[in-house]
């Protein structure tokens, strides 16, 4: 689990530069990535999108809808 807060100016590009380096791991080891997002993290899932991550299937968790994004 990674949470990075959006209000912080000063941590713009971290999540890009972290899901870089995972997503390096993950080709070098052929594993998948699978990212937990809430549908209300709009930012999140859009930086997922960017980098490639699909739609998985959507569930409702803790009367929440929860977004399951996966990347091979």
């Amino acid at each position: 689990t990674l949470y990075m807060p959006a209000t912080k100016p000063d941590a713009q590009g971290y999540g890009s530069a972290i899901l870089k380096h995972l997503i390096a791991i993950a080709k070098r080891e052929n594993r998948w990535l699978v990212a937990e997002i809430w549908a209300t993290n709009k930012n999140s899932i859009s930086l997922h999108k960017k980098f490639g991550f699909v739609l998985e299937k959507m569930m409702i968790k803790s009367h929440s809808k929860l977004c399951i994004y996966k990347k091979k």
